[in-house]
């Protein structure tokens, strides 16, 4: 009975250590097939960080200063428009508005500057002038900084007031390039002055025969 039993034991064990080790090539294979599937996968995949990259240059490619460049383009092309006008119009403002007066003399023509900075203390130049019977004197105005006016104090005795004979009322204005001239035919002393700066803008004619 013993003898019989040991050879039929030995074939069972035989058989579960054959099963053992099948299973255990089988799972050995599979996880060498994972491992190698993993390592193809891994090196075939597109990079995320590429296409993020690839993505982020082309929107910034992609951004256009064309509008701020028209912008900026715009907005000089009106400044440059409404220069223009301004300038025009004050140039069309100070040729409508000189005044001239005119007499029956027939002497040369005078000048006398109001220079710019008048209104800060500058008087006229020259503030004294000695000219001929007939000689009309042009004043031009050159100071940006505020109105002047030529406003006659004193005149020679049996001559006519310049501002009354030219209907000029107190306080008339003329602007920087902007001029009115008199013509003076009785001899003796003029005086003026400038009626918005009086305390420093004073002058005199001397008109002989």
């Amino acid at each position: 009975m013993k003898t019989a039993f040991l050879p039929t034991k030995m074939k069972f064990e035989n058989r579960n250590a054959a099963a053992i080790s099948t299973t255990v090539g089988a799972i050995i294979i599979i996880v060498i097939i994972i491992i190698v599937g993993v390592g193809v996968y891994a090196a075939t995949r597109p990079s995320s960080t590429t296409t993020t990259t690839s993505l982020t240059n082309t929107t910034s490619t992609t951004t256009s200063p064309i509008i701020i460049s028209s912008s900026t383009t715009t907005t000089s092309t009106t400044i440059t428009s409404i220069s223009t006008t301004s300038t025009k119009n004050s140039s069309t403002t100070a040729t409508s508005s000189s005044t001239t007066v005119t007499g029956t003399g027939t002497g040369t023509g005078e000048q006398v500057i109001i220079p710019q900075g008048a209104a800060s203390g500058k008087n006229f130049d020259p503030s004294s002038i000695t000219i001929t019977a007939g000689t009309t004197i042009t004043f031009v105005d050159q100071d940006s900084l505020a109105p002047h006016n030529v406003w006659f104090t004193s005149v020679p005795s049996g001559a006519t007031n310049p501002n009354t004979a030219a209907g000029q009322s107190s306080q008339y204005e003329i602007l920087q390039g902007q001029s009115v001239s008199y013509t003076l035919t009785t001899p003796g002393t003029y005086t003026y002055e400038c009626q918005f700066h009086s305390s420093w803008m004073q002058g005199t004619i001397i008109v002989t025969s």
